[in-house]
């Protein structure tokens, strides 16, 4: 089951481009739902547009870095131009 979090953005990533995010939950909170990785910077998802990398679980904010951990996330985004 996923809990939808309402995320707007306009961060414009030109072609080649890379960016990470940080998700963090409150206290509490059963975290993000992530699973193992292989190794951070594998691709885990890709098409025409963007690639999705693998990434790493840190602990509290901006804590103790953790093991390698693929987000399990609904991710949307628009492409400009053509």
């Amino acid at each position: 089951m996923f809990t939808t979090v309402p995320f707007s953005t306009d961060i414009r990533l030109d072609g080649g481009q890379r960016a990470a995010l940080y998700v963090t939950t409150g206290a509490g909170s059963s975290g993000v739902l992530s699973r193992a990785g292989s190794a951070v910077g594998t691709a885990v998802a890709t098409n025409a547009h963007a690639t999705l990398h693998e990434g790493v679980a840190v602990s509290g904010s901006f804590g103790a870095v953790g093991a390698t951990s693929v987000g399990e996330a609904i991710v949307g985004y628009g492409v400009c131009g053509p």
